[in-house]
Formats: C-alpha cells, sequence, structure tokens
C-alpha cells in the first residue's frame, strides 16, 4: 500500500498549494488594474524576473534562472548565451532533420525555395511556425559549400536594389522574427558562416554591393570588422574581380569605409594574403588606400 504522507507534508503541499493559487490570483489583478494591496508581496521577484523559489524553471542549455524570462530565453527554448534551441525542444529537433528524410513535410526544401523565389508570404508562413528555420543552412548550388539561410538573402541583392525590393523584404522579414522569435541572435556567429571560408552575411551582402543589405545587417549587430578563415573582412569581398560590387566599386568602396569608420579605426583593416592585383580590384587613390596597409 502506498504510504500516506505525513502532517508536515501535508502541510508543505497544501502551502505551495496555496501559493501557486495567490499568485494566479495575483497575475489576473495585476493585468486587470485590481491587485489587492495585501497581494503585493508576490511581486517580489529576483533579477531574472522570478520568485526564487522557481528553480525548476532554469534554461537547460546556460541554466540561467527561468527561462522564460525577460525578451531572451522563449518559450520554445531559443537560448542567447548558446546560441541555439535547447537540444530537447520541439525547434532543434526539427532543425536536426530538414533537407533529410524525416523531413516527410519537405519544410526545408520549401523554405529553401521560398527565400530563393523571394515569396514573402509564404517564408513569414514558414517562419511563423519555425523560428528555427533562421539557423536552418542550406547547401550551396556548387554542391561544395553550405552556408545560412542569412547568407541566402544577402546574395539575392544586386548593387542598384532599394529598400522596396524583394530581397530586402525578405530581409527585414527575417530580422524582425529574430527580434521576437530568436532574440539576441548573433549574426557573426560561428553557426551562421559559411562553411569553407567561414565568411559571415555580411560579407555576402558586401560582395553583393548592396548598401541596402549592407545597412540593415550592420544596424542588427553584423561586424565590418568579423573575419573569414583568410583574415578577410566584408570590404575585402567586395573588391574580388567576379563581385557584382565590381560595377559601383569606387562609391560603394568610399560609403562602405566611412561606415567602418564610424565603428572603428580604419587602420584595423589589415590587407590579408590572397588580397592582390591577381584577385582583386584595388583603387589607387586616396581616401581609400586599404591595398597599401601593411599585412
Amino acid at each position: 500500500s502506498a504510504t500516506r504522507p505525513t502532517g508536515e507534508q501535508r502541510a508543505i503541499n497544501l502551502g505551495q498549494l496555496v501559493l501557486q493559487r495567490c499568485m494566479h490570483s495575483a497575475k489576473q489583478q495585476r493585468r486587470s488594474g485590481t491587485q489587492r494591496p495585501e497581494l503585493a508581496f508576490l511581486n517580489l521577484s529576483n533579477a531574472d524576473g522570478v520568485l526564487d523559489c522557481e528553480a525548476k524553471h532554469r534554461c537547460t542549455e546556460c541554466d540561467s534562472p527561468n527561462r522564460h524570462a525577460g525578451i531572451v530565453h522563449t518559450r520554445e527554448g531559443w537560448c542567447p548565451t548558446t546560441q541555439q534551441f535547447a537540444a530537447r525542444s520541439q525547434p532543434a529537433k526539427r532543425l536536426r532533420n530538414y533537407f533529410k528524410a524525416a523531413d516527410t513535410d519537405k519544410i526545408g526544401e520549401q523554405f529553401c525555395a521560398a527565400v530563393r523565389e523571394c515569396n514573402i508570404d509564404r517564408c513569414a508562413e514558414l517562419l511563423k511556425g519555425r523560428p528555427e528555420l533562421l539557423l536552418v543552412r542550406f547547401e550551396g548550388r556548387s554542391g561544395k559549400y553550405s552556408w545560412s539561410s542569412w547568407h541566402e538573402v544577402a546574395n539575392l541583392f544586386s548593387p542598384g536594389d532599394g529598400k522596396e525590393a524583394p530581397a530586402a523584404k525578405i530581409l527585414e522579414l527575417f530580422l524582425k522574427f529574430r527580434e521576437g522569435r530568436t532574440p539576441g541572435l548573433d549574426l557573426n556567429h560561428e553557426q551562421l558562416r559559411k562553411s569553407d571560408s567561414r565568411s559571415s552575411p555580411l560579407h555576402q551582402a558586401a560582395y553583393r554591393g548592396s548598401q541596402v543589405a549592407v545597412t540593415l545587417l550592420s544596424t542588427a549587430g553584423a561586424d565590418f570588422f568579423s573575419k573569414t578563415r583568410s583574415q578577410w573582412l566584408p570590404i575585402h569581398s567586395a573588391c574580388l574581380k567576379h563581385a557584382p560590387a565590381h560595377s559601383i566599386l569606387d562609391s560603394f568602396l568610399l560609403w562602405l569605409e566611412g561606415e567602418m569608420q564610424k565603428r572603428k579605426d580604419f587602420s584595423l583593416a589589415i590587407r590579408p594574403d590572397g588580397f592582390n592585383e591577381t584577385n582583386c580590384n584595388l583603387p589607387n587613390r586616396p581616401p581609400w588606400t586599404l591595398h597599401a596597409l601593411p599585412t
């Protein structure tokens, strides 16, 4: 037969039940603006926004209290500290299966097609129910590398695109869902890098020669001084001879240098190996003197 709880245990259980009901009542009254003074103590919380007794609500990835508190940890399991969804969360499980046989609905392929076709409505529909798609990796068209969905969007831009271009709308949609569903997602993080060169989405935007894409990404935290495996900065990518930025290179480089100077000392942009006349267009005129910097 089951052991009956002791008097002490029954008192503890009753106290916990009363506390839960009082907290629920206080929450409802706070929302309606009719909270009773005697329940005000239930508003007291620690720096993480929860009562200390709620130790069970901790992030399984970084162990911070109350995984649902504030604007960073989400109920879907997103952890900004580790830049990933909790391993046991549904988004994490779905993310591991995209582009595999387990993805019976071909959601990964549908999202990839929607992005490449600039189908804003379909992208929004898929992202609404699956925020992990912001972290999905697409296989490059050559099949020799993979990159993030952010690279894929940046690759849609052309030098003359404005804010009303379809690619700009897709990128704005990504940033909107990033803010609400994966807050704190670092656009410079390793998991968003291209598999072979380790370039960031901002490298791809600079390569495409798009001021709109560069502005949107940098405003969201993308770093002008992030480096690839070969120590190339985004401004170096814009100088490649086969880059779409070639058509507006002089004006684009002047603008890009100005944006960099607003953030850091431009002299930190050391010339990397491989950045030479063979691979790149090197304007030999002031004030753009990046090609003359020491290695």
